[in-house]
């Protein structure tokens, strides 16, 4: 058993170099990671955490089964996240390392009169793509209960010395998405390893599963168990969850041919087919993509986001004189401009892994002047999927919460931000043991679906699981109060999902023929849908078209214009992301 101690001899006074870093380790105290709580001229006094270590755990028990070697991953990678998001590298992953305690596995404070490397680390010096490789190498023993590098039985002449240095681990016990993260993260080049931050959100769902993918074949019959997409994600990030023109982006397919249904006659949102005037080209920032849009229209994209799955991409957001694209935001940030065009909200996503409180961005368009609201949350809640109400007076965020124990994600409530005040309010929906109900159910159960705005400003939407193992919508107030069930339309599909009239809502897993229906807000009557293989929905371009997007060949999203029985009106442009899988998000209004 070992027990850490409130204080441990260093033997010598600590050097200057290892006192900066012992105080940089203290003031990122990262959720996750056993506390340094001071640093003294010969001494560090640290939280006290009892259990055994991994290695102690695994040399008595064996190895951990498959859910028990995924949280331990989870538990160990992100304070890792939080250590490299701070400047910092750990440099001693290891099973020794990990203390299982009764609340969790917890990883060790870097020793800073040790800078590693460690015994599975690749290369020196020690940096954050190292401590990825000796995480995947940890997760390996875990779940393997053996060196993951010890030499193997039919090829003795492969030393472990050699199987470190090029990645060679055994991952017996392990398969699926884990097993293929864990051999990325080994890989014996470190310019090819995925960072924390990007294996984070792949443990968590968020890469590939999120929420507006129309799928490329008609959905299951309701009678059988419903596919949820999930989130996450973000921390799922990564899970499914609605958001203003998103797209994941699955590994390379050949899209099947697009139909369509026509809407019911006399469907007041349908009408026919407008004119859409003719593109003119332009090229987005740092190799993002090419846009075709009309000068003359009112209707632009007014932000958007880019992120590639091994890392890049970042917040971009149209300059007020229309004239070109500037990036606002970093990797996992979220621009979005108000309706009137004065505001633009920055958010970072992915909070959760940072050590700064989480907070939006404010600046005023017409003055440059800018302004941060603080969102008095801690781990493991983080708020995401930022959306302006039709008055633009206010912001939307998504409460999420992460539970530690299975790693599971959950919408707990939404975060309404008064950017004349300056003040965030917390709106729970769901208590306690409602998200324990809710992450108790299986990943195919748990609905993921972030908060939308009603068109009156005053209540906003959320999809739900019904009892009959359904989806529907549910409106509340700004309170959290039930105003409004609609069991039968399916759920919210994103952000954007409002007409810009806001007579019209779209929805998906809503059919078992069609992946989005079109239905009137006053009445919840459908009035239109688009099948399987018209493209993942981005939300609404005007009232009488939406915007569709799809990935043909790997790494380049292609985006148009459709109408509202599916036909194509016009390409609108490509979002390039390098090759690889990612995703995109799209914010469409007017501008003035």
């Amino acid at each position: 058993m070992t027990q850490l101690g409130d204080v441990r001899q260093v033997g010598r006074p600590l050097t200057g170099p290892e006192r900066d870093r012992a105080e940089a380790v203290r003031r990122a105290a990262p959720v996750g990671l056993v506390q340094l709580l001071e640093v003294g001229p010969d001494y560090l006094v640290t939280e006290r955490v009892e259990g055994p270590t991994l290695a102690e755990r695994v040399s008595a028990e064996g190895p951990l089964d498959p859910d028990a070697a995924h949280r331990l991953a989870v538990a160990v990678l992100a304070p890792l996240a939080a250590l490299h998001r701070a400047g910092l590298a750990h440099g001693l992953v290891h099973p020794d390392q990990v203390i299982m305690s009764e609340d969790g596995p917890r990883l060790l404070s870097p020793d800073p009169t040790d800078g590693g490397p460690g015994a599975w680390y690749p290369e020196e010096p020690v940096t954050p793509k190292a401590d990825v490789f000796a995480w995947a190498a940890l997760v390996s023993f875990a779940a393997g209960g053996r060196d993951p590098f010890a030499p193997r039985a039919d090829d003795p002449d492969l030393t472990r010395d050699l199987r470190r240095r090029h990645g060679a681990a055994s991952l017996g016990g392990l398969g699926g998405e884990l097993r293929d993260l864990l051999a990325d993260c080994l890989n014996d080049e470190a310019d090819h390893r995925p960072d924390s931050q990007e294996a984070l959100l792949r443990l968590l769902g968020h890469s590939g599963a999120l929420d507006t993918v129309v799928p490329a074949a008609a959905p299951a019959p309701r009678e059988r168990r419903p596919r949820l997409r999930v989130a996450l994600a973000a921390l799922a990030i990564v899970a499914v969850f609605g958001a203003a023109g998103f797209l994941a982006t699955p590994r390379p397919a050949a899209a099947p041919a697009a139909t369509a249904t026509a809407a019911p006659s006399g469907a007041p949102s349908v009408r026919p087919p407008a004119t859409v005037a003719p593109p003119g080209r332009r090229t987005l920032p740092d190799g993002t993509g090419t846009l075709d849009e009309d000068p003359a229209s009112r209707v632009r994209l007014l932000s958007y986001t880019i992120q590639r799955h091994s890392g890049g991409g970042g917040a971009y957001t149209l300059s007020p004189d229309g004239t070109r694209f500037v990036k606002t935001g970093e990797e996992y940030f979220a621009s979005v401009v108000s309706p009137d065009g004065r505001w633009v909200a920055t958010v970072n996503e992915f909070s959760v892994t940072s050590t700064s409180r989480p907070e939006v961005a404010f600046t005023d368009r017409r003055t440059g002047r800018s302004f941060a609201v603080p969102i008095t949350l801690e781990f493991p809640r983080f708020a995401q999927f930022p959306e302006w109400s039709p008055d633009g007076t206010r912001l939307l965020l998504t409460l999420m919460e992460l539970d530690p124990d299975n790693q599971a994600i959950a919408a707990r409530g939404f975060v309404v931000l008064d950017v004349r005040t300056r003040a965030a309010s917390i709106v729970e929906t769901a208590n306690d043991e409602d998200m324990r109900r809710t992450f108790a159910l299986p990943v195919a159960q748990r609905v993921g679906s972030g908060f939308k705005w009603m068109p009156d400003g005053r209540s906003v939407a959320q999809g739900y699981l019904t009892p009959e193992q359904q989806y529907g919508t549910r409106v509340h107030d700004l309170t959290g109060r039930v105003l409004r069930s609609m069991h039968w339309v399916g759920r919210p599909a994103t952000t954007g999902w409002l007409s810009p009239s806001g007579t019209a809502f779209v929805t998906t897993d809503c059919s078992r023929t069609e992946s989005v229906c079109l239905w009137e807000v006053d009445t919840g009557k459908r009035v239109g849908g688009l099948r399987p293989g018209t493209g993942g929905l981005y939300g609404w371009f005007d009232d009488r078209h939406l915007v569709v997007g799809s990935q043909p060949t790997g790494g380049v999203i292609t985006v148009r214009i459709v109408d509202l029985t599916g036909r194509t009106v016009r390409e609108l442009g490509a979002f390039d992301l390098g090759g690889e899988r990612g995703y995109v998000r799209l914010y469409f209004g007017a501008h003035a």
